[in-house]
Order: structure tokens, then sequence, then C-alpha cells
């Protein structure tokens, strides 16, 4: 959820290597508060968007588990800005290609879950870090990140040891 209420969605792409058969697959969704019944395509072009997180500055961060087949092959799991309007190329281009969105970094591990705890609920260094969970490598990651301009960089670090972990939340103390 945004600030303002809006709810943010993720929508699967139905295959790796070809266009989804509904208007809404590969995409993440906004449904506009109060009443969630305007809902329109934030964002499209991503094969299987599993995570979504809203910063506390109101930048929408993602996760996306790409194609394994098709024309791009296996590119690997990609940690997304999420601004109004991208469009990260899925099935037919990829990240470098034009008018695809960057992506932060791609991983060959599957990333999935993801969240932020407020800085004020975490001691140094972890306030202000993504988590993501990486069920390839049974681990969550954390994320510090760097912003550039209306992009960001982000550098890993080691958090825990999770086996098989497919998702995550911070509560409002800081606990996951």
């Amino acid at each position: 959820f945004a600030s303002n209420g809006d709810l943010y969605i993720t929508v699967a792409n139905s295959s790796d290597a070809h266009p989804s058969e509904h208007k809404w697959g590969g995409t993440i969704l906004r449904a506009r508060a109060p009443d969630y019944v305007e809902i329109e395509v934030f964002a499209r072009g991503l094969r299987n968007p599993f995570g979504v997180v809203m910063s506390p500055n109101q930048t929408l961060f993602a996760t996306d588990n790409d194609a394994q087949s098709g024309r791009l092959g296996d590119i690997g799991d990609k940690l997304l800005v999420v601004r109004e309007g991208d469009d990260f190329g899925h099935p037919f281009a990829g990240p470098g290609d034009p008018g695809v969105a960057p992506p932060i970094l791609i991983s060959k591990f599957a990333l999935a879950g993801i969240t932020m705890a407020a800085a004020n609920s975490l001691p140094a260094p972890y306030g202000d870090s993504l988590f993501v969970t990486s069920y390839g490598e049974s681990k969550v990651v954390r994320y510090e990140l760097e912003a550039q301009g209306r992009r960001y960089s982000a550098v890993a670090k080691p958090f825990a040891s999770v086996p098989g972990a497919t998702d995550i939340a911070a509560g409002p103390n800081g606990d996951f």
C-alpha cells in the first residue's frame, strides 16, 4: 500500500516466451483508494513480479522472476525500482534494450519476497535497506540502496539463512 491507500498488485505472465493472453499479465497494477474499483496498469513487461514493497519515501520496489527459456534465455531474476509507466521488456526485450527500464541488479538466484523496514525500527546499518528472500540461496539478503537520480544501485549484504523462504514482511518495530 502507498501512503494514500492505493494498493499495488503483481500479476504474472503465463509464459516464458510469449505475450500474456490476459491484458494484465506481466504487470504491476494499481488499485485506487478508497474503494479500489479503479484498477490500472502501473508498469508492464514483467515475467513474474513476485514481490513489491513501497518505501517510506513512496518509491515502489519489486522482484521479478524472469524467463528460463525463450528468445531471451535465462536472464536471471531482477531487483527493480518501479516507476509509473515503466516497461521492463518481457517477453521480447531485455535489460539494455531501447525503451526497457533498467533493473537495479540481476541475480542468478530466485529472488522472491521483498520488504523494507522503517529506518528508525532497526539499528544502523539495517534501516533503509531492502530485505529480499533469495529462494535459490536459502537466504534473506539485505540490499543497501544508493539513489542515482531516479534509479538506484544496490550492494548485497548477507542477513540470514532461511531455507525455502519465499516471502518476508517487516513489522512496525523491525521484527521480520
